[in-house]
């Protein structure tokens, strides 16, 4: 583990912001500075990809609603699975990747 690892884990087991050390907002880890620069991150990257954030998201939701149920890794079985896009202009067309292998996927 790194050292900002356990620094951050340090932090959250004080009760204070995983970022900054700051006292966090009642309802997140974050204190409201940390976590207005995430959203704007996430709104940012967002923006640069908006095709990829429309799949993740009618995805999750069809998981949710058990349109689309999760299967198995392709590769070794495994249970613990990520959906990968191959083609984000279809959304609930995903491969059942555990995250060794969609790490190793997107490697190559």
């Amino acid at each position: 583990m790194t050292r900002q690892a356990q620094w951050q884990l340090s932090k959250i087991a004080e009760g204070l912001c995983s970022i900054c050390g700051r006292r966090p907002l009642e309802t997140t880890r974050l204190c409201r500075e940390c976590l207005m620069r995430s959203r704007e991150v996430h709104a940012a990257r967002n923006k640069r990809h908006p095709d990829r954030y429309r799949a993740r998201y009618l995805a999750a939701t069809a998981i949710r609603d058990g349109r689309l149920l999760r299967g198995p890794c392709e590769i070794c079985g495994a249970s613990k699975v990520d959906a990968h896009h191959d083609d984000y202009s279809i959304p609930l067309s995903v491969r059942w990747l555990c995250r060794v292998h969609h790490l190793d996927f997107h490697h190559r």
